[in-house]
């Protein structure tokens, strides 16, 4: 994103073209953002296993690029017609993350124990993507195990997310080496599904949640 000089030597009327300028191109940058976590977050664009955890370390670093150092006043203001704030997004994100985190793990051990080797294709079912593609748009009720109540702040969230992380980053190898096809756990709204299948929802669903973020943080300041 771009930045102001505090050095900047022009007349006022410059100053002020030049900060609407810096604004549209602030405003497109932002636009291409959310553009690209929508891209991110489509399973079908992921070839192999690589690919997603490329994807989820993008996702991750726009959260933390749009959440870290906001003000208590943004992150704790609830606009009318909002049910979460931005910290209890956050605390939802990473509840989710490490469930998902979880699932992936147990059904890789099976998977690993069934001794099928995989080349580290990203292995995702047809009718997966078109649950996952259909559901884009939808407004989905969080389970009641996911929803925010410990009020934990956004840093709190964050260093949560960072330590599912690292272990997660130990089952590439897993994904990477072993078929998961032939085990799967069920999902709430897209039925039963493998632990690729599970990671590329967790990609999806904080690429989903940051652009409800970048809303309500827009809707906040307005």
């Amino acid at each position: 994103m771009l930045k102001l000089s505090p050095y900047i030597e022009l007349n006022e009327l410059n100053e002020l073209n030049e900060l609407n300028e810096l604004n549209e191109l602030n405003e497109l940058n932002e636009l291409n953002e959310l553009n690209e976590l929508n891209e991110l977050h489509n399973p079908m664009i992921y070839q192999n296993i690589s690919d997603m955890y490329a994807a989820e370390e993008k996702v991750r670093q726009n959260l933390k690029a749009l959440v870290e150092g906001l003000p208590d006043d943004v992150t704790g203001a609830l606009p009318e017609g909002e049910k979460w704030t931005v910290a209890q997004i956050v605390e939802h994100i990473s509840m989710v993350d490490e469930g998902g985190g979880k699932i992936c793990r147990r059904l890789l051990s099976k998977s690993q124990a069934d001794g099928k080797p995989s080349d580290g294709t990203a292995r995702i079912s047809s009718g997966f993507v078109e649950k996952a593609t259909a559901s884009a748009e939808t407004k989905l009720e969080a389970p009641d195990i996911v929803q925010p109540r410990t009020g934990r702040s956004i840093s709190e969230s964050l260093a949560v997310m960072d330590g599912n992380k690292e272990r997660f980053v130990g089952l590439q190898p897993l994904f990477e080496g072993v078929d998961d096809t032939g085990n799967k756990f069920p999902h709430p709204y897209f039925g039963e599904m493998t632990a690729t299948e599970w990671f590329a929802i967790k990609i999806a669903h904080e690429a989903r949640h940051t652009r409800q973020i970048a809303a309500l943080i827009e809707k906040i300041k307005s």
